[in-house]
């Protein structure tokens, strides 16, 4: 909700006045790709460790400890980031904005996509017997396992269930967002 009387195509072309601001939540859309262009905040966090300043991330000495670290097993650098951290950074710079001016917001959500790992309460509420493991990786499946999982329906229960909870944290997420832009919250 921009403002009153404004027009949100001319934020969207980056007309100057507005107040831009864009939250992703996948690599896909990092700002490399020059998606960046025209929003005063562009957000593709995908640093796992937050406390890792994003400028250092970027330094080729970073990149290739964080290799180091991730052949170790560990995660620094992520592919996405999780629906609640997108909009809580969102929300966050809607509450700090105080020029006035009418803005532009685009969040964007990755969730659901594999490997399905739902939080709490979702996780539990899609499948009471999981314990915090993803069920399933599809991307590390190979061909042949794909088909054999597809090919048995009791087999895609759990992931079906683990996919339901994802959706269902996304919705709760665009919901909060909803609430808080129309003045719930």
């Amino acid at each position: 909700r921009p403002g009153d009387g404004a027009d949100p195509s001319a934020a969207a072309r980056g007309e100057p006045g507005y107040a831009t601001g864009a939250f992703v939540g996948a690599f896909a859309l990092d700002s490399q790709f020059g998606l960046e262009q025209g929003f005063d905040r562009y957000d593709d966090e995908l640093i796992a460790w937050r406390w890792i300043p994003e400028a250092c991330a970027r330094l080729r000495l970073v990149r290739t400890a964080v290799q180091v670290v991730q052949r170790g097993g560990r995660r620094i650098l992520r592919a996405d980031r999780p629906a609640e951290e997108v909009v809580d950074d969102a929300l966050a710079w809607l509450d700090r904005r105080e020029d006035g001016r009418p803005w532009f917001l685009w969040v964007h959500l990755y969730d659901p996509h594999a490997p399905y790992e739902p939080p709490q309460p979702y996780a539990r509420e899609a499948d009471p017997t999981w314990e915090g493991e993803p069920r399933l990786d599809w991307y590390k499946l190979s061909t042949r396992q794909r088909g054999e999982l597809v090919a048995d329906a009791r087999a895609l229960e759990p992931a079906r269930a683990m996919y339901g909870g994802e959706s269902a944290d996304a919705a709760a997420q665009v919901g909060r967002r909803c609430q808080r832009l129309t003045g719930g919250g």
